[in-house]
């Protein structure tokens, strides 16, 4: 069952930083088995959504471990984009 257009990250939701009032930012993770490869198509349609994802504000990374997801995480409640 396919419930997004091809290349939508894999998980996403809302980051919450700063204080009153809450600023919430869009987050996107697309997750990788570590060593597994993605035909060339798929990859691109990945990384334009990830692009978009930035271009509209938000953060987005590629992660092929929960370490990397905590890091990535890590980074996005800081503000940074990816």
């Amino acid at each position: 069952m396919q419930l997004a257009d091809e290349g939508t990250a894999d998980l996403m939701g809302g980051v919450a930083f700063g204080s009153m009032p809450i600023t919430c930012r869009l987050w996107a993770l697309e997750i990788k088995k570590p060593g597994a490869r993605t035909d060339k198509a798929r990859a691109a349609k990945q990384a334009a959504f990830r692009e978009r994802v930035r271009a509209l504000g938000g953060f987005a990374a590629q992660v092929d471990s929960v370490g990397a997801a905590v890091e990535a995480m890590k980074r996005a409640k800081r503000g940074d984009s990816e």
